[in-house]
This record gives C-alpha cells, structure tokens and sequence, in this order.
C-alpha cells in the first residue's frame, strides 16, 4: 500500500476510530480507559478522563468474557478483545433490544436472565416479568399476576410494603438501587443481589428494569477473602510488619491501613510524598537509601535495613523490600520494624568486640603472670 507523505498517520487513525460506527473503547492491562469513539461517549454521556472500566461498569475486574450490563435502564451486551499491543483490550457495546420501549425490548431479555426480572413503568406497574419473577410473587401472594398490575400488591405486610415502596421510589429518582440479600436456603448459603435500573429517556425517568443476581460464590469467595485477610493482619501485627506501594511517576506513597499499630508505632502519620519519606530516613542513610529506590526502578527488587524517625529524633531500625507491581508503574512492598533484633545484634557484636580484645592482650596478661610461678611456657603452650 502507497502511504501518503506530509501526513499525521496517527492522528488519522486516531479520528477514524473516534468516528467508526459501533460503540467502542480502548482500555489498558489495569482497566485504565485509554480511548473511546464517539458513539460510546453518547451512550455514556460523561467524560471518561482518569476512570477505569472497572469503576464505570461497577465491577470487582476486568471483563474477561461476555456480559450484560444496563446503562440508563436500558441492556447492553458487552464484548471484549485483546489487543497485540501492550497487552490493550478492546471494548465493544451492543444492545440487546430492538426497540427503546420497555416494553418491547424485554421479550428480547426473558430468557437471557435465569433469576427474577421485571420491568415497570414510571407509575410502578409491571410492564412486563419473566417466568421466575412470575412464580416467586405468586408463591407469596397466592394468586396470579399481570401485566398492568401495580407492584406493591396488597399482599405484602406493611413493613415488605415500606421497604418496596422507597427502594422503588429511590430508583424513580434516578438512583441506581443495589441490595445484598439472603434466600431462604436450609441446606447452604444463598446469596443474591437485588439492581433497580432507572430506565432514563430524554432525561426523564420512564420507569425501571429490575433483576436479581445469584451472588453466592462470589459472597463465599469475599469472605474467604475477608478472613485470610484478619489471618493476614494478625500475622503483620505478631511480625511488626505493614504493607506499602510507591508510584514512580507520581512520587508518592500508600501505606496499609493501621501501618502504624502492626509497626508498633502509635498515632503517627505515615510520609505520602518521596520528600517526605526521605527525609524520615537518618542522615547517614539517605544517599544510599536512594540509590537503592533508583536501581529497583530498574531491577524490580530491593532489600535494605535503615533507620527511620516519625519525629526526627528517636530512630527505629527497619527493613524495606519490595519488587514491581505487574502492569503498573511502582513497587509494592513491605516494612518491618526489626528494632529489637537490631539493637540485640548490635549488643552481641559489642559483646564479640569486647571478648576478642580481651583475648588479644589475654596471653601477654596470662605470661606475665606465670613467668613469676615459672609456669609460663605450659599455659603458653595451651593457648
């Protein structure tokens, strides 16, 4: 292919994208989304500058196979792709509705969705459920339902009712509702999240689309999560020991909450800026530790023992290792307050100091002495 000369390629690919039919995103190895066409921008209607899509879709990660995701009330399947370059994905938007009515566009969603799920208008009746939702509501109402029927069914106690209602009425507002919940399940944790999804047209909310999401593994996987974590804590708090991370770009610092309590050092605050954290470090110590930062930045590892003050007067001994954090700029790493052991090794070097003086001058000491008995030559011998 003949390329054009005198012409900004990139800047020409660049606008090609932004204008290319579809909705489409470009996002990094971390989530960071790096570039967005124009038809993205208009279903979001917001500016992406500094967001993840881990933060813009509400998720724990980065979408790795399809899913279904609601924006303004209204269903998406989302795509992604990878990239060959630097690890990038690609993001595609597609809606799973063929008309923007509610109404009409369910049919295409009923059994897309195993759990509950149903639609209502800004007047809270059903537009439209699906056969789950149908058999949970009449399993406790005890008799059938319609569309048209309002949502609060007289069915419900006052206290169910109250709770309905401002969930509801929180959504009809524009607020997008989410509700952790627990099944009725003897036999084994059943957990579920409850979405109500203000359906937004021309800046009005027309009604809502609601669904139940079964959330029982990922529930089980965060409190896993919660208590090897506390494990994780105590093992700090028992070793003096606390977690940092140092971004290199921004110089600055993020220490493990209650660095403080597992370093053993109470009520002092922990330096955010590279200014700050060098000036903590004793004198005698800076320039070297320093040099240990800038040859990690190369290396990915770095191990020193040094000494830190919190209030430029008494010094605490500890060490600091760290390797790079994958897919970002930084280190990652840990701080242990080896005070004690430190001060105990430097009073045993002491002691080893004082004992090999003694013995250095203890054979002149110990001739001197047996020449008055006329025993010297047998303990020199001996030594």
């Amino acid at each position: 292919m003949n390329r054009i000369h005198n012409i900004d390629e990139l800047t020409l690919y660049q606008e090609i994208f932004l204008k290319s039919p579809g909705r489409k995103m470009i996002i990094s190895e971390s989530g960071d989304i790096l570039l967005a066409n124009e038809s993205v921008n208009k279903l979001f209607g917001q500016d992406f500058a500094g967001q993840t899509i881990q933060g813009l879709l509400g998720l724990d990660s980065i979408p790795s196979e399809e899913l279904c995701h609601f924006i303004d009330g209204f269903p998406y399947l989302v795509k992604t792709e990878e990239l060959s370059v630097n690890n990038y994905r690609a993001l595609f938007f597609e809606s799973l509705f063929h008309d923007p009515d509610p109404q009409l566009w369910f049919s295409d969603l009923a059994n897309f969705f195993s759990e509950p799920m149903w639609v209502l208008n800004s007047d809270l009746q059903l537009l439209n459920f699906n056969s789950a939702f149908r058999e949970d509501v009449e399993n406790y109402i005890k008799r059938k339902i319609t569309r048209g029927d309002h949502v609060l069914f007289p069915e419900y106690d006052s206290t169910y009712l109250s709770f309905w209602e401002d969930l509801y009425n929180r959504a009809l507002q524009g607020e997008k509702v989410q509700y952790e919940f627990s099944r009725d399940d003897k036999t084994q944790d059943d957990y579920a999240m409850l979405n109500l999804e203000p359906i937004i047209k021309n800046g009005q909310c027309i009604g809502i689309a609601c669904f139940t999401k079964n959330i029982s593994s990922l529930k089980k996987s965060n409190n896993l999560l919660v208590e090897k974590t506390k494990k994780l804590h105590a093992a700090f708090e028992i070793a003096k020991m606390s977690e940092w991370e140092y971004d290199s770009h921004a110089c600055e610092f993020t220490w493990m909450e209650k660095a403080d309590q597992f370093l053993g050092v109470f009520d002092v605050a922990f330096p955010t800026r590279w200014e700050e954290f060098i000036k903590m470090i004793h004198p005698s110590e800076q320039q070297g530790v320093e040099q240990a930062f800038d040859t990690a930045a190369h290396s990915g590892m770095l191990s020193l023992e040094t000494k830190i003050s919190f209030n430029q007067k008494d010094y605490l001994w500890v060490k600091i290792a760290a390797t790079h954090q994958s897919g970002q700029s930084g280190l990652i790493g840990i701080i242990q307050n080896i005070n004690e052991q430190k001060h105990a090794q430097l009073l045993l070097a002491e002691s080893e100091k004082r004992f090999r003086d003694f013995v250095n001058v203890a054979p002149a000491i110990i001739y001197q002495y047996n020449i008055t008995s006329s025993k010297g030559l047998f303990f020199h011998k001996k030594r």
